[in-house]
Order: C-alpha cells, then sequence, then structure tokens
C-alpha cells in the first residue's frame, strides 16, 4: 500500500509504502516498509478551515467526460495519481504508489473526452510513476475540490 500525507499549510510532504498485515471492519495494521519526505516542489500552500459538513452527493460513472468535469480538471492546479506494479513473487520494487502532482492551473492538459496529458516535472528523479506506467498502464486519478471538499476520480 502507499500513502502519501501533505500538510498543505507548510507545504510539507512525506511518502510511507508498506504492507497491510491486517484488515478487518474496525482495524487496519499497516506495516512500514519505506518512509521519505518528498519535494515540495509544485505544492500549493492552503490553509486548512472549518466547513459545514455537506451529505455526500451522489456518485455518478462514465466513460466520457463531462462539460463540468472538463471545467475542473482545466481549473487543476493539484492532482493525484496511483499506480502500481506486481509481478510473481516477491520484489521491494512491487507495490504502490500514489504521489501528487502539481502546476499552474490548467496543467493537466484535456487531449479528448476519454484522454488526459499531464506533464511529468522533474521532482525527486526516482521516476516511480513513470516507471510504474510503462511496466503497467493502469492508474487512478483523483482531483479535489479543496474549496467544497468534493472528489473528481
Amino acid at each position: 500500500m502507499g500513502i502519501i500525507g501533505i500538510e498543505l499549510a507548510t507545504r510539507r510532504r512525506n511518502r510511507v509504502n508498506g504492507r497491510i498485515l491486517k484488515d478487518s471492519p474496525d482495524t487496519v495494521i499497516f506495516s512500514v516498509e519505506q518512509s521519505f519526505g518528498n519535494c515540495s516542489q509544485y505544492i500549493r500552500e492552503r490553509e486548512w478551515r472549518s466547513v459545514e459538513r455537506m451529505p455526500a452527493g451522489k456518485p455518478t460513472h462514465g466513460t466520457r467526460l463531462t462539460s463540468s468535469q472538463r471545467a475542473w480538471i482545466a481549473d487543476a492546479d493539484t492532482l493525484f495519481i496511483a499506480t502500481g506494479y506486481r509481478s510473481n513473487g516477491e520484489s521491494a520494487t512491487y507495490g504502490m504508489y500514489a504521489p501528487h502532482r502539481g502546476g499552474d492551473r490548467g496543467f493537466v492538459r484535456i487531449a479528448g473526452d476519454n484522454r488526459l496529458e499531464i506533464p511529468d516535472y522533474a521532482g525527486n528523479n526516482h521516476f516511480n510513476t513513470i516507471g510504474n506506467l510503462m511496466l503497467d498502464s493502469r492508474a487512478g486519478l483523483s482531483f479535489i475540490d479543496f474549496a467544497t471538499g468534493s472528489l473528481l476520480q
């Protein structure tokens, strides 16, 4: 499992990778195998504030971006991308990675109804995301609306 923790007010972030040892409805025991700080470049400083709790909206599913989703992505300065690689046997190189990606608003280019282009800015020079994608092209993307707490995946 890969986890990233970001303190947006100070732009600090830490990455942790490990294994789930126990998973039940009320408990997760996580064994840390790697933990290290990551570059804060492209993280937008944000102050936390309390907002009124709203009922969760109804999720929608589709295979094409809607006009409101396109506008959301076009205005985004932050996204999270989850990638991973696993083959037979055991290896320290197998696992999940869920880093932050950021840039100026519009850094993600909409290249069609179901295609996005995300620049690969130099970061920690580990190339984990691009390496995972070369071996397994599946990825999960999350865009957060920091004003409302809404999530586009």
